[in-house]
């Protein structure tokens, strides 16, 4: 076989698969290595001898010819560039990546230089947020003192501390909060102008002390004094004229200073002065502060006074109550009665000195006195005849004197002073004449004067009780000192003693001492108290436990029996009258003894106090519906406040919306504006004309106008306007018969509908339905407003036609309370009825029957 034929590369890659791997690897090196050197033109035959491992002369015997040789050789280096091609493949890819590579690298560092500036954004962010976190936190702290000092003086307030002790917990509070060179809470006396410093604190020793009176106007600005406008003074020294007060506060190191107004209402009750060492205006913060502490004062203030009324108004009543009892059942001694009397009468009208004079119908006799807290044997002044004493002990009216030396009774007096007298009356005669005195002129409250006046009546019923005691008293111990002596003047005495007992208003007795009460004597006024004649209570020794109210007998009995050991008795119980109706009895006893204390007899008196218990009952009724009243007034004026405000905040808003904004408003707009501005007009001249109404009607009455009206116009007119005002509420009308010409006053009867239609609506917000029905016929006129809305509770429906009253289930609904007592006062005088029918949730029907009146009826 020729070499041209043979293929020498397959034959050669056959014998390459003969070797291991590690033989092939190491072929292809030396290959690689060889094809690198055949590429550039310098492979020879030992390279390929070497690579085949073969020696030169094996590799030669089937190569004779140069040809032949030249074919072995490309074959080999073809194969050789076979092996090659993955090792180019290779080193492209290895670029390849490594280009790649630069690439990644590069967008890294693009990504690493963008997170640094991320990183760098955040960390300033975070550093301002830090700042800002820890100024919330010192502001945080500062409020948080702020609101600890509010605590603490609200916790003052609550304890009911009066005003300095208030002021001098503010000002610790306030030291702590501010740096200040000077605090002070100040009162104003608006009689004399001047500020009167309650609590103070000052860094320096200075005048400024609580106690301190220093002048309003030289401290204050004119507008402070007369509206909330703070005083603000930034240095003292730009001032042109400083007055005093700014000077003393230079000299104390003060530069500046502020002072805000406490007012009460409308009246400045003081301020809060605060002095800073420093020129300039004081923090808006600390001003805020100090505002609110104003406020807050100034509620304390004002509770403090309304306590101090209350608690004076229950002093007096606790003071009358106990004068009551003391002149009433315990004391028929005159002059412990006296005594007594003035005590009272002048702790109640905190006067500086008070006199009883008694009268007998023509001359006024010393009685008692009291000054300087202690009882006194002669009177301050004697009565004159044409004095003040005389004037009423003659006329039996009270008299007042704010100022004496203003007056004719005193005009020539080197005494000031105030001064009234109160006639003691009682049966309709007077027995005697209470002063009270004054050293400095007083204006006396007529509250006061209508206390003591209470006081007056029962000092008078007592000084009668005292000196009818004192006269049976006198007598029985003119009769004890005769029995011995002579047994005839013992027989005038008892005449004297018997013409007593029959004629004096209270029905005396006397008893056996041993516990069981049985009568010896009842004197003949028993009968005129009681209807039952004496015999009654001597023959029958029951007979008057019997009579005794079951729910004051076992007391009754209790101290009679213990009457041997206590000596005396006072009591009050009820007693059936003949007439089968209770009568209030005061019994008073006392045990009679012997020289060596044995007891020999019970006498006392028992006297008809019903009146006097009906008198008491009418006065405590009297002060509960005055304090009714005065809360329901109170009530009213806050209502009316509101009703009032809302309409004239809603006129100055639409009328303001004019005036800035006339020449860009449209025509309908316009309108719009003036038609609510309309409305809210109409409805407070409805609101003034319901006040009006029930005001004349207190005052002098409402008197009817009838005349030829008609009814039905006039409820379709009332109600298109109800309707008008109204967008949710549909009101349905029925009219029966002819009530086109009824004789009634149209103007009230159209209250009566107004009010009626309009409180439908407004309690009735969730039910849109409302029904009006009017009915007439020859008889009488029926009129029926009917809703679904809230009702009325049962527990209102008994004052729902009273002055002010409101139901309690209205909420938030607005209103005076008025509406109903003036359609009750109206229907009242038409001589008609008004029926309700009404259940809480379930709708109210009210219901108006008048009668049919002629005309000029």
């Amino acid at each position: 076989m020729s070499l041209e034929g043979r293929d020498f590369a397959s034959e050669y890659s056959a014998s390459l698969r003969l070797f291991t791997k590690q033989e092939r690897e190491e072929l292809l090196a030396r290959a690689f290595m060889l094809g690198r050197a055949g590429v550039n033109g310098r492979v020879d035959l030992l390279d390929i001898a070497a690579i085949h491992q073969q020696t030169v002369e094996s590799l030669l015997q089937d190569a004779h010819t140069p040809e032949e040789r030249v074919h072995i050789i490309r074959a080999t280096r073809t194969f050789l560039l076979e092996c090659l091609a993955p090792f180019e493949m290779a080193l492209r890819g290895f670029r390849e990546a490594n280009e790649r590579l630069h690439e990644l690298n590069a967008e890294l560092e693009q990504k690493v230089q963008q997170r640094t500036k991320r990183l760098a954004t955040t960390n300033t962010l975070l550093r301002q947020e830090i700042r800002q976190r820890r100024k919330s936190e010192r502001t945080l702290a500062k409020q948080s003192r702020r609101l600890s000092m509010l605590r603490a003086i609200d916790k003052a307030i609550l304890e009911g501390q009066p005003p300095p002790q208030i002021a001098d917990t503010v000002i610790k509070q306030v030291r702590h909060l501010l740096a200040c060179e000077h605090i002070s809470i100040a009162q104003y006396d608006a009689a004399r102008q001047e500020l009167i410093l309650l609590a103070a604190y000052n860094r320096r020793q200075t005048q400024f002390n609580p106690g301190t009176r220093l002048p309003a106007w030289e401290l204050l600005d004119e507008e402070t004094l007369e509206t909330d406008k703070i005083t603000r003074v930034e240095d003292i020294l730009d001032l042109d004229e400083p007055s005093e007060t700014q000077q003393a506060f230079h000299r104390t190191g003060i530069r500046s200073y502020i002072c805000i107004p406490i007012r009460v209402g409308q009246t400045l009750f003081g301020s809060i002065n605060l002095g800073l060492a420093a020129p300039g205006p004081m923090p808006e913060d600390a001003v805020e502060v100090i505002l609110e502490i104003a406020r807050q004062f100034a509620i304390a203030s004002e509770n403090t006074r309304l306590l101090q009324v209350e608690r004076r108004r229950n002093e007096e009543l606790e003071a009358l109550r106990q004068a009551s009892m003391q002149l009433s059942m315990r004391q028929l001694d005159l002059k412990e009665v006296l005594q007594t009397i003035l005590e009272h009468a002048q702790r109640i009208a905190e006067a500086d000195d008070s006199h009883i004079f008694l009268y007998d119908g023509q001359k006024l006799e010393f009685g008692a006195a009291r000054w300087d807290n202690q009882a006194q044997q002669r009177p301050y002044i004697e009565p004159r005849d044409n004095g003040l004493t005389y004037t009423v002990a003659r006329s039996g009216k009270p008299m007042i004197i704010p100022d004496a030396n203003a007056h004719e009774f005193y005009r020539d007096w080197q005494w000031g002073g105030a001064i009234m007298a109160l006639p003691l009356i009682v049966a309709g005669n007077v027995n005697g004449v209470m002063t009270l005195g004054y050293r400095q002129p007083h204006a006396i409250d007529e509250h006061i004067v209508r206390f003591l006046s209470l006081l007056a009546d029962q000092a008078a019923i007592a000084i009668n009780n005292a000196q009818l005691h004192q006269q049976v008293r006198d007598h029985a111990m003119q009769l004890e000192a005769s029995v011995v002596e002579r047994t005839e003047d013992l027989r005038r005495a008892n005449e004297r003693l018997q013409f007593l007992v029959e004629a004096s208003p209270v029905a005396i007795y006397t008893a056996r001492p041993d516990g069981s009460h049985q009568r010896t004597f009842t004197g003949e006024a028993i009968s005129q108290h009681l209807g039952y004649p004496p015999d009654h209570y001597l023959d029958n020794p029951d007979f008057w436990g019997g009579i005794i109210h079951p729910e004051d007998s076992q007391r009754v009995w209790d101290s009679l029996r213990a009457l041997p050991e206590t000596r005396e008795a006072v009591l009050e119980y009820r007693v059936r009258h003949r007439d089968g109706t209770y009568r209030w009895m005061l019994d008073e006893s006392q045990v009679l003894v012997d020289a060596h204390g044995q007891p020999l007899e019970v006498i006392g008196y028992c006297i008809d106090i019903t009146d006097r218990k009906q008198y008491e009952e009418n006065l405590r009724r009297a002060l509960e519906q005055e304090r009714e009243l005065s809360r329901l007034k109170s009530s009213f004026v806050s209502m009316i406040s509101h009703e009032f405000r809302t309409p004239l905040a809603v006129i100055q808003s639409s009328s303001d919306l004019l005036l800035a904004y006339e020449d860009r408003m449209s025509s309908e707009n316009k309108r719009a504006r003036l038609r609510q501005i309309q409305e809210q007009v109409r409805g407070l001249a409805e609101l003034l004309d319901d006040v009006l109404t029930i005001y004349r009607a207190e005052a002098v009455g409402i008197k009817l106008r009838r005349t030829p009206t008609d009814l039905e116009a006039l409820s379709t007119a009332i109600i298109r306007e109800i309707e008008a005002t109204t967008i949710s509420h549909q009101i349905h009308v029925s009219i029966r018969g002819d009530c086109k010409e009824v004789h009634v006053d149209g103007e009230a009867i159209g209250k009566v509908i107004r009010n009626l239609v309009s409180n439908a609506v407004k309690y009735s917000p969730t039910s849109p339905d409302v029904y009006y029905e009017l009915e007439c016929d020859d008889e009488r006129i029926l009129m029926r407003v009917r809703d679904n809305g809230i009702g009325i509770p049962e527990v209102d429906q008994t004052r729902l036609f009273e002055m002010f009253h409101r139901a309690r289930n209205v909420g938030d609904i607005p209103g005076t309370g008025l509406g109903l007592a003036i359609v009750k006062q109206v229907v009242d005088l038409h001589e008609g009825e008004i029926n309700l029918e009404t259940a809480e949730g379930k709708g109210t029907t009210f219901t108006i029957t008048l009668p049919q009146k002629p005309a000029g009826s």
